[in-house]
């Protein structure tokens, strides 16, 4: 929403794209995690929605850092393409939901183990990070 892309510009021009992006990864793998361990459902609620602020934020970055790291002639295609890799992601959450609930249901709404999706998500950032250390930083650089 709006806080974390507000987040992410004052982020971006205070530390730089990459430094932002690594700030609000492993913030979003944090929360990701306390949700998937937290004991009740409406701490597991709220560390969640934290998260997802900063999946937001990351998202945002990720926006605004992308296309200045490909020079102008291909600006446009690995724009696009990175935008239709995020719309995978938007397309697989709702059946993330579907996947919660039935486990929850089948359990009798006390799992006897935690779902997975929150220690996936946050492997995933942490790949996302290991990553971004290998990609330029363009916080106030002269686009090519």
């Amino acid at each position: 929403g709006i806080p974390a892309y507000l987040l992410c510009a004052w982020l971006a021009d205070t530390i730089g794209r990459k430094w932002a992006l690594i700030s609000v990864s492993i913030l979003m793998s944090f929360f990701c995690l306390v949700s998937w361990v937290w004991s009740t459902k409406e701490g597991r609620l709220l560390f969640a929605l934290i998260g997802k602020i900063f999946a937001s934020a990351s998202f945002g970055i990720v926006w605004m850092w992308s296309p200045e790291i490909f020079p102008t002639g291909a600006r446009s295609l690995t724009t696009a393409i990175g935008s239709q890799a995020a719309r995978v992601g938007s397309i697989a959450a709702p059946y993330v939901v579907v996947i919660m609930e039935e486990a929850g249901a089948a359990a009798g709404d006390k799992p006897t183990h935690p779902p997975l999706p929150q220690p996936i998500f946050a492997l995933s950032a942490l790949l996302g990070i290991g990553c971004s250390f290998f990609l330029p930083e363009t916080y106030d650089k002269e686009l090519v």
